[in-house]
Formats: structure tokens, sequence, C-alpha cells
């Protein structure tokens, strides 16, 4: 989905902070940038709270001053402006020079992994290296963090989608295109449509309307499901008995004898495992001198089940009713950074699964190791 950017992308992408000594910009602000050519163009940043800012760009300027808050925004006429390159000036109690800026027509690319998909990663477009070796077009360019034109060193980042539009754009207008990158796979188009957008649409009021009320009403039906589903577990006698010894599972000395090797991501469901109930899982993983001492993150993916989780015999995070995450969430794991000491360290995950047999989906990359 493709929806026309007029530079609307205001403080959301700004840098956190709550005092400045210096005039500051967002990182979509900065050189190489595409901008508008519109006659309200909005140039933003931070700077002291009441600090005067001004703003030149060719023949336009304008001044803002910083409200309480540090935020400023100026306006600029760009509609009469040529292509450039050009250099926006902004000057409060430093000065910023932004290079190489060109005005032209500026693209949000936005929605799901389709939009995400670049013209060449670990799947890539038909004739991609082709496609690379021949793009070079200063006149076409991208913002994913920064700002890059199309070129053989930097056009197989580009979104796809983006790029090939973005091209065939440029090819008719004759101008300037500045793609955006601002996608997250599994989105839908509604949540990058303002609300009041969205309310143009019939279908898409009546679909909105419906949302906010099954948000609304989400802690009621949520706490009715708990109490069913703790109901269920009651009367099926599926309840979770505890551990009367946890070291014998997830010790740092448990002997190996006994335990079955598994191959994860997948399903834990080999012969000898029951269909539901509870599972130990083990690993032994090297935290290496770059790693001790500082915190870590284990990424488990995501699976179904409460899951307990052991850093060498010691119990660092549990899943219960009250916390559990949204279904196919992703299970992180902040290990402190004083139990992060060279070496090897046991992983070990309790999991009880009332239902049936648990299920590991991987994580964002799919990659797992043995258990």
């Amino acid at each position: 989905m493709k929806m026309r950017f007029l530079g609307l992308l205001l403080a959301a992408m700004l840098a956190s902070g709550s005092a400045w000594s210096n005039v500051v910009l967002p990182s979509i602000l900065s050189d190489h940038m595409v901008l508008q050519k519109s006659p309200k163009v909005p140039i933003w940043g931070k700077a002291d709270p009441g600090e005067e800012v001004s703003v030149t760009l060719d023949a336009a300027s304008g001044k803002a001053t910083a409200g309480p808050d540090g935020k400023w925004v100026v306006e600029l006429n760009l509609s009469e402006s040529m292509p450039g390159p050009f250099e926006l000036v902004i000057q409060g109690k430093n000065r910023i020079a932004v290079a190489d800026v060109l005005i032209g027509e500026v693209w949000l690319a936005s929605g799901q992994s389709n939009m995400e998909f670049p013209i060449k990663g670990w799947i890539s477009v038909i004739g991609a290296d082709e496609e690379i070796a021949a793009s070079a077009n200063p006149m076409l360019r991208h913002f994913d963090r920064e700002w890059t034109h199309a070129g053989p060193d930097t056009t197989a980042k580009f979104t796809a989608v983006g790029y090939f539009f973005g091209k065939k754009l440029q090819k008719e207008l004759q101008t300037p295109i500045g793609i955006v990158s601002a996608s997250a796979g599994g989105t839908s188009i509604e949540a990058w449509t303002s609300r009041e957008a969205l309310a143009t649409v019939p279908e898409l009021k009546e679909s909105g309307e419906r949302q906010i009320g099954e948000y609304i009403a989400y802690p009621e039906k949520k706490a009715a499901f708990v109490a069913a589903f703790g109901k269920w577990i009651a009367d099926n006698a599926r309840e979770d008995k505890p551990c009367p010894d946890a070291a014998a599972y997830a010790g740092t000395t448990v002997a190996p004898e006994g335990w079955v090797k598994i191959q994860l991501p997948g399903p834990v469901a080999v012969p000898g495992l029951p269909a539901s109930g509870v599972i130990w899982l083990r690993k032994e993983i090297l935290v290496d001198a770059a790693q001790a001492g500082k915190p870590l993150t284990l990424t488990l993916g995501s699976l179904e089940g409460f899951e307990s989780i052991y850093w060498n015999g010691q119990l660092i995070q549990a899943t219960t009713f009250n916390n559990l995450p949204g279904r196919d969430a992703v299970r992180n794991c902040k290990i402190p950074q004083e139990l992060a000491m060279e070496g090897k360290a046991v992983v070990a995950v309790r999991i009880y699964s009332p239902v049936s047999a648990p299920d590991f989906t991987g994580g964002s990359d799919r990659r797992s190791g043995p258990l």
C-alpha cells in the first residue's frame, strides 16, 4: 500500500531527551534527503525552550521559537523551488547544514512484509543482480534510518515495491523521488492511517468502531476466559503441580542420563514424552569474554504453554495467566549482568502445557540449536 508523504512524520522520529544545549534534528532530516515540492513543508526539531531557530533553503526561509518542551516547527514554501541540490541551514545557538537536499516528490512506503521486502536479501526479486548493477540514479532516493540514492552499492536494501514504483514515477515526471520506508511485517494498513481518514470510508469506519469496542471489552473478556480456562483445567485434572526440587532439572550438575535429545524449533513431541503436562528442556551455552558482565537477552521464539526460565539453576522469569503474552508472541528473557559470567552456562526451561504438547515456532530469524 502506498500513501502520499507530505512531511507529517513529526516528533515520533525525534531523538528522546529532556534537555538540549544545541538545536537537533530527527534522522529523516539529514544529508541527501528529498523534500516535497509543496507550499507548506515542515522542518522540525528540538532546542532549548525559548530558543529562536531560523531555517533557510534556497529562497525559502522561516523562523520559530522552541516551546516549553523544546520542540519547534518551521514551514517552508517550496512550491516554486527547482530540484536542487540545495543546502538546508538551521541556525540557533548552533548551526546545522544539511547537504545535497533535493525538491520533488516524497512518498511513504508503508505496510507489511511485502512492502518491507528488499531488492536483494535472504530472498531476492527476479533479476536482482542485473537491476542493482544498472540502478545508478541520484534522483531516486530511499530513507531507512538514513538517506541513500539508488546505485550499485545501495539499491539492494531498497524496499522492492518502493524502488520500482519510484523508478517508474521518476522516469515519468523527471523530478527527484524520495521513498520513505516505514514497514512492519504483519501489520494492517489501518494501523498506518489516522482514525479521521478511516472514518471517510463507511466500511472502514464501521470496522474501526468495532475494533475499538473489542479493545474496550478486552479486559472483561480476558478475565472471563481466565476463569473459564481455570475451571476447565480443574474439571479435567490438568492442574500444574508445583515442582518439589527444581534443582534436579535446572541445576548445573544434573546428569544427562534419562534425558531425550530434541531438535528445535518445532513441536516438543518425541516418543516417551506426554501429550500435555510439564516438560523440562536444558541446553548448555557459552558466554564469551565480550558478553561477560553485560545484560544478555535470551530469545526462545514463540511457544504454546507457560514457561519458567532458569539460568544456572536460578529462576529468572516465569509466564502465568496474569502475564501471558499474545498468541505467537516471541518470548524474550533478560539475564542480569551480574549473572552473565564467562564460560559455560545452563539454560533450563520448564514448560507447563495443560492442553497439548508445546510447540516452539522459533524466533524472528527462525534459527535455534538442538536442546
